[in-house]
């Protein structure tokens, strides 16, 4: 079972059409202005091949909203936090608890789950030695088996205390969340990825608008955290070699 994670019409049309292209293409459109697609709604939301997306009733009660215009109540509620940035195995030592099941309930499986190069760039916070199967195997010239899941690759946006935030709604409710857009970590040219540079939260930043579902939220595995994944300009391409 999934949650949904409901997103303007906009946003959702955005979505599917970037998941049939592949990085190349993408970054063709992004070439030239006319057709530049990084700057649309939905750009940055993940793949609806591996995220439940959906747009959000015409008719939907937001009953919350958190905003960065707002920050004493956004930053108590909305992190990027460094740990969860990056190729996450499921033994990594400093997950929250419950992210196994909190990660795969909001954001899908993992675009790379049995590519060795997500060993490689494991979140420098969170890296172990992954298990590959057979020990040889590049010896023998075989495919590696990774034992170990992969979780999640990409920028994780982690928001808690939604307890409180969901206190007195009805189920059919929604907290609208807003979702600064960090280009030097989401982008092409994400050069500050696996730096140690913190997700810029500011205001004054672009926004990728999510919409949960109260209900969808009191059926999670962890009804008071929530982590989603953001698309990834590297997720599908160069950093995996």
């Amino acid at each position: 079972m999934q949650g949904t994670i409901y997103v303007t019409p906009a946003a959702l049309a955005t979505a599917i059409e970037m998941d049939d292209l592949d990085h190349y293409a993408r970054v063709s459109l992004a070439d030239d202005p006319a057709t530049d697609p990084t700057k649309r709604e939905g750009y940055y939301l993940k793949s609806p091949s591996k995220a439940k997306l959906a747009a959000i009733p015409a008719d939907a009660q937001i009953k919350r909203q958190l905003k960065p215009d707002l920050p004493a109540t956004f930053l108590k509620h909305v992190q990027a936090p460094e740990h969860l940035r990056g190729c996450l195995f499921e033994h990594a030592a400093k997950l929250p608890p419950g992210y196994v099941a909190a990660i795969q309930y909001w954001s899908g499986e993992a675009f790379n789950p049995n590519n060795t190069g997500a060993v490689y760039y494991q979140c420098p916070k969170n890296e172990y030695m992954v298990s590959i199967t057979p020990n040889d195997w590049m010896a023998q010239g075989e495919e590696p088996i990774i034992a170990d899941r992969l979780l999640s690759e990409g920028v994780v946006i982690s928001i808690t205390g939604m307890t409180d935030l969901t206190e007195g709604l009805q189920p059919d409710d929604f907290i609208e969340v807003q979702i600064p857009l960090d280009d030097v970590m989401l982008g092409i040219e994400a050069d500050f990825f696996r730096s140690s540079r913190a997700y810029c939260l500011d205001a004054d930043q672009r926004r990728e608008r999510i919409f949960l579902k109260v209900n969808d939220i009191l059926r999670s595995p962890d009804p008071d955290n929530v982590y989603i994944e953001m698309r990834q300009e590297w997720n599908s391409y160069g950093y995996f070699y």
